[in-house]
């Protein structure tokens, strides 16, 4: 891949990335956040699957404005942590989870799928002490 191919796909991303952060939140008032947040991670992961398959740069053109639209749904996550554990208890879960994901990057383990799987270890604390 040229330099110029790789620098025009993360325009892509970035600029679809804008309309993807602005449009998620209108669509998971639409839909349910829960909602959104599964669609996004399938079609990520179903357009990864198809660039695997295929190895075409048509393929990672799709993959950069699916990525793009969906390269939000972590802003998603403030609110349905509110809805599940309540807005009093969204300061220190939100900061637990900063602290989760400084922690994961630092040891090399930041992926998106842990933004599931961390919502899921530092919201158990507030279920078991009945927060």
């Amino acid at each position: 891949m040229s330099a110029l191919a790789a620098a025009a796909l993360l325009t892509i991303i970035g600029l679809i990335g804008i309309l993807g952060r602005a449009g998620l939140g209108f669509i998971g008032d639409k839909l349910h956040n829960n909602v959104t947040l599964a669609i996004g991670f399938i079609l990520v992961a179903l357009v990864f699957l198809a660039i695997t398959i295929s190895g075409t740069i048509h393929m990672l053109y799709v993959y950069a404005v699916i990525y793009g639209l969906f390269s939000g749904v972590g802003l998603l996550l403030a609110s349905i942590n509110a809805e599940h554990f309540g807005l009093q208890s969204l300061e220190r879960l939100q900061a637990q989870l900063s602290s989760a994901t400084i922690s994961a990057a630092r040891w090399g383990l930041s992926s998106p799928g842990l933004f599931t799987t961390r919502t899921a270890i530092t919201g158990w604390p507030f279920y078991s002490a009945g927060s």
